[in-house]
C-alpha cells in the first residue's frame, strides 16, 4: 500500500524505507569486517606487529635516535598486513581439515561465510599493500622480510603439518623474523649489533613452550584435522614436556649473554632470568605431572612472560654512544677510514632551515650519492641527523653537532 495525494492504494507495494536501506547496508559491511578480522587472526597479527615494535623501539634506542611517526605506522601497518595475508593463505589451504576440528570449523571459509576465491583475492591484497608500504615507508630490507614471511608461513609452514613434527620448528621461525624487520626499519643494518638477533632468538625459544602446551591441551582436535604435532604423536605427554622444559631453560642465559654484549645493563640479567626462571619452574612441574591444568598454567605463563620480558629488555637497553663514547671518531666506520668521520662535513650538507630536509650538496667519494638518506623529521637545523647507508659497517645517524 502507497499513499498518493493524501489516499492511500490498494495492491501497490511500499517503497523500502531509506533507514532500513542504510541499516542493512551498514550490518553487510559490519558482517564483511569481521570476516575479515577472523581470517587475518587479529590477535595473532596484534602480537606480530607488537614484536616488530620491538625491534624498532630497540633499534631507535641503539643510538638515541627520535621515533619517526611515520616509519612506525608504516611498520605497523605494513606487518599486521604481512600477517594478515600469510594467516589467510594458511587458512585457505587448510579449509578441508579446518572443518574436521572443533576449534576451527566455525571459521569463515569452513562455516561458509567467504568463498576460498574471495578469501585468496583478500590475501593476495593484503599481502602486495604490505610490501608497498614496508617498501616505501619502512625500508627494503623490512619489505623483503615482510614477504619472506608471508611466503615462509603460507607454504612450508602450513604445507608441512598434515606430514612432519617439524612444522613447529618452521613456524619458531616464522615468529622470530618480526623484531629484524622492525630493527631494519630503524635504518639499522641486522649486522651491526647483538640486539636483533637477541630478541630474535627470544621469540625462537619462546614459542616451544608456548605453542607446545596449547597443543598439549588440544592435541585431539589436532588429531581430528590430520595434523602432525608432537603432542598428537606423543600419548604419555613425555616428549611433549620434556620439549617445553628444554626451550624455556634455553632462554635462561639470554639475559645475562644481553648484559655480556653491552645490550642491556646487568639489572636486565636480573630480572630477565627471573622471569625465564618462573616459566622454567611452571615447565618443570608440567613435565613432573603431564596435566592440562599444568599445561594449561605454562601457556597463559607464555602470555604474559613476552611482553614483561621484551619490555624488561627495552627499559634497560644500553645506547650506542654509551659503546662508543659519543664519537664520531670512535665507531667502526671512521676507524676503517682512517680516524675520521668519513665523508662528513660542514661543506657536504647544507642545512635548509627549521623543519626541512638536509640534502648532500655533492657526492662523496667514500659513499655512493645514495649513501645518505635525510631524516624527514628533522625538526631543527641543529638537530638534524643524517642516517648513514655506506654498507661499510657505519650503522649511525650522524648529527650536524659532530661533524
Amino acid at each position: 500500500r502507497i499513499q498518493t495525494n493524501g489516499k492511500v492504494g490498494a495492491g501497490a507495494v511500499a517503497p523500502p524505507d531509506t533507514a532500513t536501506r542504510g541499516g542493512g547496508v551498514v550490518s553487510e559491511v559490519g558482517r564483511q569486517f569481521g570476516v575479515y578480522s577472523e581470517l587475518s587472526k587479529f590477535r595473532l597479527s596484534a602480537l606480530v606487529v607488537s614484536t616488530a615494535g620491538a625491534g624498532f623501539a630497540a633499534g631507535c634506542g641503539a643510538w638515541g635516535g627520535a621515533v619517526d611517526p611515520i616509519v612506525l605506522g608504516s611498520l605497523c601497518s605494513g606487518t599486521f598486513l604481512a600477517a594478515t595475508s600469510a594467516n589467510t593463505f594458511n587458512q585457505v589451504i587448510e579449509r578441508p581439515r579446518d572443518v574436521a576440528m572443533k576449534r576451527t570449523c566455525n571459521r569463515p571459509l569452513p562455516s561458509g561465510r567467504i568463498t576460498p576465491e574471495h578469501a585468496t583475492g583478500f590475501g593476495v591484497a593484503a599481502g602486495a599493500m604490505s610490501c608497498c608500504i614496508l617498501g616505501l615507508g619502512a625500508s627494503p630490507t623490512c619489505a623483503a622480510l615482510g614477504a619472506a614471511n608471508i611466503g615462509l608461513y603460507a607454504l612450508p609452514y602450513t604445507l608441512s603439518k598434515p606430514r612432519t613434527e617439524w612444522n613447529t620448528w618452521v613456524g619458531a621461525l616464522v615468529g622470530a623474523i618480526p623484531p629484524l624487520m622492525g630493527w631494519s626499519a630503524a635504518g639499522l643494518p641486522l649486522s651491526c649489533c647483538a640486539e636483533p638477533w637477541l630478541l630474535a632468538s627470544t621469540l625462537f625459544l619462546w614459542q616451544f613452550p608456548h605453542f607446545f602446551s596449547l597443543a598439549w591441551l588440544h592435541r585431539r582436535d589436532y588429531a581430528r584435522g590430520g595434523f602432525q604435532m608432537v603432542p598428537v604423536n606423543d600419548p604419555t605427554g613425555t616428549r611433549t614436556a620434556d620439549l617445553v622444559l628444554w626451550y624455556s631453560a634455553a632462554m635462561l642465559p639470554l639475559p645475562a649473554i644481553s648484559a655480556y654484549l653491552e645490550a642491556t645493563s646487568y639489572m636486565f640479567a636480573v630480572e630477565g632470568t627471573a622471569l625465564t626462571g618462573y616459566l622454567v619452574y611452571l615447565s618443570a612441574k608440567f613435565r613432573e605431572n603431564r596435566s592440562n591444568d599444568n599445561a594449561r598454567h605454562v601457556f597463559r605463563c607464555s602470555l604474559w612472560f613476552l611482553p614483561l620480558f621484551l619490555g624488561a629488555f627495552l627499559f634497560h637497553q644500553k645506547k650506542q654512544k654509551r659503546r662508543f663514547s659519543g664519537s664520531p671518531r670512535s665507531h667502526p666506520c671512521a676507524s676503517r677510514m682512517g680516524g675520521t668521520n668519513p665523508g662528513v662535513s660542514p661543506k657536504n650538507v647544507r642545512p635548509r632551515g627549521r623543519g626541512s630536509e638536509n640534502r648532500l650538496s655533492s657526492p662523496l667519494p667514500e659513499h655512493k650519492p645514495r649513501g645518505y638518506s635525510s631524516c624527514k623529521r628533522a625538526g631543527a637545523a641543529a638537530s638534524a641527523v643524517i642516517r648513514c647507508r655506506s654498507g661499510d659497517g657505519c650503522f649511525l645517524r650522524h648529527p650536524p653537532c659532530l661533524q
